[in-house]
C-alpha cells in the first residue's frame, strides 16, 4: 500500500511541476508577444515620422 501512495505522491508532484512550467511559457510567450508588438509600434511610428 506504500509504494502506489509513494508513486501517487510522485505523480502528483510531476503534475505541480508540470502545471508551473506551462503557466511560466505562457507567461514568456505573453512577454514575446508584447515585446513583437512594442517592436511593430515604434516601426510605424519611426515610419510616419519620416514622411
Amino acid at each position: 500500500m506504500k509504494k502506489i501512495n509513494i508513486n501517487h505522491e510522485k505523480t502528483l508532484l510531476k503534475k505541480k511541476i508540470v502545471k508551473k512550467t506551462q503557466l511560466q511559457a505562457a507567461r514568456g510567450l505573453g512577454y514575446l508577444a508584447a515585446q513583437v508588438v512594442n517592436l511593430k509600434i515604434n516601426q510605424v511610428l519611426k515610419d510616419s515620422e519620416k514622411k
